[in-house]
């Protein structure tokens, strides 16, 4: 299992970084357009149309021009020269970077109360196609003419279809080549919600045909399902990064990390050129300076015109180079000047990967102790083999002595080293309920990252009573405890959850990008209005609904906790009065502070 670094790290430049993905994408959109789909209120045809909308409204709005896209309908009556004339198929649009346009033609079609209506000049209506030839000019369209480095093929259709048993062994045979082409095919089931489920063929010879295309084969009912399956399918199911794990002294094996919850952050901005729209490139010159410091000047040039870019010829004539730079930094109280090369030496202090310091026992790990979301560690055997046979090993036997694995973890070779726990877990821990999660399951080790001592955060101090320990926490009565159950049920929002909330800064940030890409007319009072709809994180007091809905149970809690303050107030004032002022039999106490009555002599 011995492999050495300089592989190791030739085999970790070839794999993507921590990137949604790379390359030059190709995506086929393919509509069944069937009489099939329009069966009943032509349901699951918008269904399909507005998922494939909504899909390339979001390409555009990324800005991505490496990823091109086509629209096709297939088992229509014309064709035309974009389909090459193949019977029973129309390209709506060829391959190419989707734009404003595409979006408002399909949007102009899903507005129309027909859809059929809109496009049966255009196709002239409903026919029937051989799905192989179809699945021949997919293939055509995504291997020549562009260079793709990821294809994909999104299949919209039903399981009414018929199909006779020689067209389904010649598309098994095109299905063959495209997988061999490196082509992604997924099929999408359409079902109607509104035509009973006896009348719809839910398993049968058309649907295990599906199924041998698309192995994980998925109906969908609703457009939010379809769309969250479109998103789940588009998402690459690989590790961001490849590490080694190592155990000993030439001893280690590959493992590859997968983020489950990764970080949505602004992007960066983007320098635009006011009048023409351009992307503007800025360039950095360094120059020295009287005192002999250096100083950073920048001089903008747009990639549009290069010629056009002012350039100043005092500041290249004094401009200093790579070789002359010094950079000062404050190292053990020292005033240092370091070369880049120095530099970026001080910044590596270990070589990326996870190392074992030491097992521990699982009751030890705190909830307190989780700085941050998991990531799953997983073996990757095409690296070193044998890596899944010890990481099988370690699992099964932390599984059964209950431990979890102390390790020093360095992600990148310019990052600190962090102490995380990697936490063992098995399918068969999974509570009996969860069978919605129970597919997303697997056994392995969770990546935890752990505090340092100056980062720990132990509660224990704070929940302490007061006076050092000694005194005792107040509590509140039984009226004072329902009144808050009241306040807090009319507060409870459904809607929210921890786990899935929106940013409200991220969500206006993508409204403007969305209105700039599709141009999209602006108002600004309705966009103020939608993003604070949307906010999900606004106080209760701060929404005129909530606050309105809870008026009542929050004067009654008031009141109730007023009234009981103004009590125990009352009752501490009488127990600091002094035993000769609080009136005892006779009333001495009184006559001492002259309040008594009068007394009249009879």
């Amino acid at each position: 299992m011995e492999k050495t670094d300089e592989t190791f790290q030739q085999w970790q430049e070839e794999q993507p970084g921590i990137v949604y993905d790379g390359g030059k994408k190709g995506r086929l959109f393919v509509i069944n357009y069937g009489t099939e789909m329009f069966a009943g209120t032509g349901y699951c045809f918008r269904m399909a149309l507005q998922a494939v909308r909504n899909q390339i409204s979001d390409i555009c709005c990324m800005g991505d021009s490496g990823e091109l896209c086509a629209v096709m309908f297939a088992n229509t009556e014309r064709t035309n020269d974009k389909a090459e004339n193949i019977d029973n198929m129309f390209l709506f649009r060829e391959m190419g970077t989707v734009d404003a346009e595409l979006v408002k033609e399909l949007d102009n079609v899903l507005c129309q109360d027909g859809s059929r209506l809109s496009l049966d000049p255009l196709v002239g209506g409903s026919g029937v196609c051989n799905w192989a030839e179809l699945l021949y000019l997919c293939h055509k369209l995504l291997r020549y003419g562009h260079q793709f480095r990821k294809k994909f093929i999104h299949i919209f259709t039903t399981d009414q279809e018929r199909m006779s048993a020689k067209t389904m062994g010649q598309v098994r045979s095109r299905l063959d080549e495209i997988n061999n082409g490196g082509i992604d095919v997924s099929v999408f089931l359409m079902d109607d919600p509104n035509i009973p489920q006896e009348e719809q063929n839910r398993v049968g010879v058309m649907t295990d045909f599906w199924a041998e295309v698309d192995p994980m084969l998925s109906r969908f009912s609703s457009p939010a399902e379809l769309q969250s399956g479109l998103r789940l399918k588009n998402y690459a199911l690989r590790s961001t990064t490849s590490l080694p794990f190592k155990m000993g002294d030439n001893f280690e094996f590959a493992v590859g990390l997968y983020y489950l919850i990764k970080t949505q952050a602004k992007p960066s901005a983007i320098m635009m050129d006011a009048e023409t729209g351009e992307r503007v490139e800025q360039r950095v010159h360094y120059l020295p300076t009287a005192a002999g410091e250096e100083k950073a000047q920048s001089a903008p040039s747009s990639e549009a015109n290069e010629a056009e870019a002012p350039l100043l010829p005092g500041m290249m004539a004094g401009e200093l180079f790579e070789g002359e730079l010094g950079f000062k930094r404050h190292v053990g109280g020292v005033e240092v000047v370091l070369k880049r090369e120095e530099l970026e030496k001080l910044r590596r202090l270990d070589r990326p990967g996870i190392v074992v310091i030491g097992f521990k026992p699982l009751r030890l790990l705190k909830d307190s102790h989780r700085m941050g979301p998991a990531v799953f560690v997983y073996p990757i055997e095409s690296v070193i083999s044998g890596s899944s046979a010890v990481y099988r090993a370690l699992l099964k036997r932390c599984l059964d002595k209950k431990l979890f694995i102390l390790v020093r973890y360095t992600h990148k070779t310019n990052t600190p080293p962090k102490i995380c726990a990697l936490v063992p877990q098995s399918v068969d821990q999974i509570p009996s309920g969860c069978t919605l999660a129970r597919e997303y399951f697997y056994d392995g080790f969770h990546l935890v990252e752990l505090p340092f001592a100056e980062r720990a955060r132990s509660m224990e101090k704070r929940f302490q009573p007061p006076d050092g320990g000694l005194g005792k926490w107040p509590s509140a009565s039984l009226e004072q405890v329902e009144a808050a159950k009241h306040f807090v049920k009319k507060l409870i929002n459904t809607k929210f959850s921890p786990d899935d909330f929106a940013n409200p800064v991220l969500q206006q940030h993508y409204k403007a990008v969305e209105i700039v890409a599709l141009d999209l007319p602006f108002d600004s009072d309705q966009f103020k209005r939608e993003a604070a709809e949307n906010d999900k994180l606004m106080p209760y007091f701060k929404n005129a609904a909530f606050e309105h809905r809870v008026t009542t149970e929050l004067e009654n809690f008031e009141r109730i906790c007023s009234s009981t303050e103004e009590e125990t107030e009352k009752k501490r004032r009488r127990k600091e009065l002094p035993q000769e002022e609080r009136g005892a039999a006779g009333g001495g106490g009184k006559s001492r502070r002259q309040r008594l009555p009068r007394v009249n002599d009879d």
